[in-house]
């Protein structure tokens, strides 16, 4: 998989690099991509599935993975409990972003006020712009 076509898998789905994998359990990458290596032959899956490449800092092409939450998960599984937790609130945060922010808790009067104004002032503005629009649109 070229490193173009991992990224717009990315971008559809979060995955989690091999290298930050190792930088985030404080692994060697090459141990990582040995560790992936082993799980994805267990798993019958196919390198080729998950496989990408990266540029070091000197211009070479070298071999990386990016693993969906599923098998990521199933790679840390085996490690130290720290090293489990890194890679766990990574993938909240990565999740997180996907979702979007939350939405307010309405049961909470200031904070509903304060979603309500920020809503209302962004409408305004859209309508103000849409105004502003309008002589020039015919």
């Amino acid at each position: 998989m070229t490193h173009a076509l991992s990224a717009a898998l990315a971008a559809t789905a979060p995955t989690m690099s091999s290298r930050e994998i190792a930088e985030r359990t404080g692994k060697r990458h090459a141990d990582v991509m040995r560790d992936i290596r082993s799980m994805l032959e267990q798993l019958g899956a196919t390198e080729r599935s998950f496989a990408s490449s990266y540029t070091d800092s000197t211009g070479r092409s070298l071999p990386c993975f990016y693993l969906p939450k599923r098998e990521c998960i199933i790679l840390v599984t085996g490690y130290s409990i720290p090293m489990r937790a890194a890679v766990v609130d990574r993938w909240a945060e990565l999740e997180a972003q996907v979702a979007g922010p939350a939405l307010p808790n309405f049961a909470n009067p200031a904070e509903a006020a304060r979603a309500w104004a920020v809503e209302y002032e962004a409408k305004t503005t859209a309508m103000a712009q849409v105004e502003a629009l309008k002589p020039a649109v015919r």
